[in-house]
């Protein structure tokens, strides 16, 4: 099997898993991995984070985005389709279902400058599908947003994840941007 057919075999088992899940047990497993995401030291001192905005299951971000503002400055992404870049949006700010149902901010909201992002942004915390174990790589839905982002604004990128969608043999493509460190409900992995 091809990397790309492998992908999208894990992409379907990945939210199907998701989908299993209660809403009582993706709010306290949120809960756990919050708790967590304080072991990362980068997380700890960074005074502004990247945040997306979770939906259809995905590991609760919505207690760092009530949060988190009180003690750092926090931003959230708005996939611009054309031509699959992010901008980037202080928060608060209203969000809104996008084509894909994800929350983000309309595009008339203030948004960072692209040559600013890295002066504001210390950390970003990513949800994806699922990661690689060892290689920290986040399976997302295909687009490669969050990895064009990555490769244009080097911050320090942490992923959040069931720990059942930790994955050993994550194919990794040429631009998957891997993780510095991956925060499950269980437990934290670092890139080594």
């Amino acid at each position: 099997m091809d990397a790309s057919a492998a992908k999208s075999e894990l992409r379907a088992r990945a939210i199907a898993f998701r989908r299993g899940l209660s809403p009582g047990e993706v709010r306290d497993r949120g809960w756990r991995m919050w708790a967590l995401l304080g072991n990362v030291p980068r997380y700890a001192l960074a005074q502004g984070i990247l945040v997306c905005a979770s939906f259809d299951n995905e590991p609760d971000t919505c207690a760092v985005l009530e949060r988190a503002p009180r003690v750092k400055r926090v931003y959230v992404p708005r996939a611009i389709v054309a031509s699959r870049e992010l901008a980037i949006h202080p928060y608060p700010t209203e969000l809104h279902p996008s084509r894909w149902g994800v929350p983000e901010p309309l595009p008339t909201a203030p948004v960072v400058a692209p040559q600013e992002v890295r002066r504001v942004v210390d950390v970003a915390v990513l949800v994806g599908l699922a990661f690689g174990r060892g290689n920290l790589v986040r399976l997302g839905y295909g687009a490669g947003f969050f990895d064009r982002f990555l490769s244009a604004h080097p911050v320090y990128a942490i992923g959040l994840c069931y720990d059942e969608l930790l994955v050993d043999g994550l194919p990794r493509s040429e631009w998957d941007v891997p993780m510095h460190a991956v925060v499950t409900d269980r437990r934290v992995l670092f890139r080594v």
